[in-house]
């Protein structure tokens, strides 16, 4: 074999026995991987699982109710004063990619940064 090529094709014991490692951690991990499925679970459901669970749906449900008798709340309540007049506020759908200037001075910018927003 020439000698250039035998110095890049040569390993020393500690990179053999590296080498040797790496091969034997990546086959544990294929077998591994096969023989998970097969192995046996403990799915038993305890009642204290149930329990939980349970407790976890009742404060889920009592969390979806108070935030939907905030909403109703602000639905209810949601005013601005505008000239010292209350105004109630309209919620609508908001893209600012698509501004246009009359919408910004509407928003309560200035109408030069409305043109300035719309170029």
């Amino acid at each position: 074999m020439h000698p250039i090529i035998k110095t890049y094709l040569t390993y020393s014991k500690r990179d053999r026995n590296g080498i040797l490692l790496l091969i034997i951690f990546i086959l544990l991990l294929i077998v591994a991987k096969f023989a998970l499925p097969y192995l046996p679970l403990n799915e038993a459901v305890t009642h204290f699982d149930t329990e939980i669970i349970r407790q976890y749906q009742t404060d889920l449900i009592a969390a979806q109710e108070e935030s939907n008798k905030q909403q109703k709340f602000y639905n209810n309540n949601a005013y601005t004063y505008s000239n010292g007049k209350k105004v109630p506020i309209q919620l609508y759908d908001f893209n600012p990619n698509e501004l246009t200037a009359q919408q910004a001075v509407q928003l309560g910018l200035s109408a030069k940064t409305g043109k300035t927003i719309e170029k």
